[in-house]
């Protein structure tokens, strides 16, 4: 088995309408279950789109039957900031998420804070912590966290958040928790010092690599297949103390083109990483 607090990010199941890598992934619920067990993890993660996809009844059904243990839920695109006339659409949305959730034993939700149009940060940063307000205390009544993820600069259409110091500015504000993607920022000023600041807000850190010449997104590498310091990254996490999950975020052309194994083998590389990593901090 895998380490136990390795997860299955899910998300590349609802990228391809076919299916995933054309072989009908991400359309059976109790198929796609059965590939998380048989890679070796024990949790994992999906978009609510996935329930949309496949039914939010049949998806409860399932995941609530399986061995697989749901880690989260993700919410995509949570509020379009600059327009305050759908807030309310939009949380009734992020609260059907939210108890699909609790529904399926899960403590938490993340997802990108949405599009803020003409806002500048500080201008985002307010319209979203009265946006998402509501949605943080009916989901601490149904013991969910709610988080917000790091994203690419170059998803301006779906976030505003794309380092660790803005996410730490974002949690500290909002009483969000915060999702840290190091792929998109493992090379700011600062980085040891900003992960010890997050880490008391840090639910959730996902895991993927880059590689020079990879231009475009989603286009994500299996760890260990690039140049990002995940080791240096992790140690840094667990010197202060995070406890949490280690979520395996894969998708985009290089993914397509391996297919399921990409899993696999990201799932064995983190593996021995973290096994790792914790022999090193035993006490002789």
């Amino acid at each position: 088995m895998l380490h136990p607090r390795l997860a299955a990010n899910l998300v590349a199941f609802t990228l391809a309408p076919e299916g995933l890598f054309g072989r009908g992934i991400g359309t059976d619920p109790r198929r796609d279950l059965d590939f998380v067990l048989d890679a070796g993890f024990a949790k994992f993660g999906v978009s609510d789109v996935y329930l949309d996809d496949n039914g939010w009844d049949e998806v409860v059904q399932v995941v609530s039957a399986s061995q697989a243990e749901l880690a989260y839920l993700i919410r995509p695109n949570m509020f379009t900031l600059d327009d305050p006339s759908l807030w309310a659409a939009e949380e009734t949305r992020l609260r059907r998420t939210v108890d699909a959730t609790a529904a399926m034993g899960a403590g938490l939700v993340y997802g990108t804070t949405g599009h803020a149009g003409r806002l500048g940060f500080e201008e985002a940063l307010a319209a979203f912590g009265t946006a998402v307000a509501g949605s943080v205390e009916y989901a601490a009544s149904r013991g969910i966290e709610l988080l917000v993820e790091t994203t690419s600069q170059l998803r301006q259409d779906i976030n505003f958040v794309y380092n660790l110091r803005d996410l730490l500015t974002l949690v500290e504000a909002t009483r969000v928790g915060a999702c840290a993607d190091v792929v998109h920022c493992w090379r700011e000023p600062a980085l040891e010092p900003t992960i010890r600041a997050l880490t008391p807000y840090t639910r959730l850190v996902q895991l993927s690599d880059w590689a020079p010449g990879v231009m475009s997104t989603p286009h994500r590498l299996v760890p260990g297949d690039g140049t990002v310091p995940l080791r240096r990254i992790i140690e840094t996490f667990e010197g202060t103390g995070y406890a949490g999950v280690y979520d395996i975020e894969l998708c985009g052309p290089a993914i397509d083109r391996e297919g399921l194994d990409a899993f696999r083998r990201a799932g064995e590389y983190a593996t021995t990483m973290l096994r790792d990593i914790e022999e090193s901090r035993r006490p002789e």
